[in-house]
């Protein structure tokens, strides 16, 4: 009886995020008769103590929490408006609240939780519904998990990425060693393949090959522009190029997590000059800088004020992987 392999296990391990956290209700319980006699909640003392701050105080207590959380939550300022409207029934009799007063007590009877803290696993990965807005041969894809977060809570986890390449799969064939060091600058996920069983696939499968050397081709492509790139275009179209391409690449169309010390890096210049381009994108509404992650407003806006490589190597990406030429190794 011949004996054949059942299954291999990967070099990729999927690993707890606690950074990924959502948004909960928080409801503190009313206090015992014993330590508060008047038998008022503990929510009615939160409100009393935000009323009697001025105005001031309330905004820079606000701006603090925004500070703090704004980068791992959407829309949470209107959060923090519908908290403070559901726990209306749980307060005395007050004076109307000010906005900045009522998003701020709102804030407090909120809490994050992490929901993937402990651990990860059952993994299950599709096609995704929406291949629009890909380079040629990119493929999106959604990876469902189960996530056991704080307090032992069961819950279902979702993650989208798009596979458009690979690192080290020239040099695999040939010396083994690469000359430069590759950098994560956004997360995601990655599959790990020893170099030997690289190498017996490569030359066993011509569409794997033919696969590998476009993608080489479209590096080269993509190196040799963006010197001409660099030298001629401004940062701030040279940024807005970049974001968009980064955000094709990761796991969400509109939030990229990266500081503005990674985007300097991707461009080749300083953190202020940076800053500077970013305060100027703010100033039009094209996107917002929270700590930690750049939030695009207006994707459009971004795409008019991009520079005209990203045309030019969308139009030389979709030329590269639409030849039918096979890959050429003699």
């Amino acid at each position: 009886m011949s004996k054949s392999t059942f299954f291999n296990r990967q070099a990729l391990h999927l690993r707890p995020d606690p950074a990924r956290v959502v948004v909960r209700p928080f409801k503190p319980a009313t206090e015992p008769r014993d330590f508060n006699p008047t038998d008022k909640s503990r929510a009615n003392h939160i409100v009393e103590r935000v009323l009697a701050l001025d105005s001031a105080t309330v905004a820079a207590q606000l701006a603090d929490v925004l500070e703090s959380f704004l980068g791992r939550h959407r829309n949470l300022l209107q959060t923090f408006e519908s908290r403070a409207l559901e726990m209306e029934v749980a307060f005395e009799g007050h004076v109307p609240f000010t906005l900045d007063q009522r998003r701020l007590i709102g804030a407090y009877f909120l809490h994050e939780y992490s929901f993937e803290a402990a651990a990860l696993f059952n993994p299950s990965i599709v096609r995704h519904w929406d291949q629009s807005g890909l380079k040629p041969g990119a493929v999106r894809f959604i990876l469902s998990l189960r996530g056991i977060g704080e307090g032992h809570v069961s819950s279902v986890t979702f993650r989208t990425g798009v596979w458009d390449g690979a690192l080290g799969v020239f040099e695999a064939c040939g010396t083994r060693q690469s000359a430069f060091l590759a950098e994560v600058q956004v997360e995601g996920s990655a599959l790990v393949m020893a170099a030997d069983d690289y190498r017996r696939m490569y030359e066993a499968s011509e569409a794997l090959r033919t696969a590998v050397h476009k993608y080489v081709e479209i590096l080269l492509t993509e190196a040799r522009q963006f010197v001409a790139c660099n030298a001629l275009h401004s940062v701030e179209a040279r940024l807005c190029r970049s974001v968009l391409e980064a955000l094709e690449r990761s796991r969400d169309g509109r939030t990229l997590p990266a500081t503005q010390e990674v985007l300097a890096q991707m461009l080749g210049v300083q953190r202020t000059t940076v800053t500077a381009a970013i305060s100027r994108l703010q100033a039009s509404g094209s996107l917002r800088s929270t700590r930690g992650a750049l939030e695009v407003l207006d994707a459009g806006a971004l795409e008019r004020a991009a520079c005209c490589c990203r045309d030019t190597l969308r139009m030389a990406r979709s030329e590269i992987y639409a030849s039918g030429e096979a890959a050429c190794d003699e």
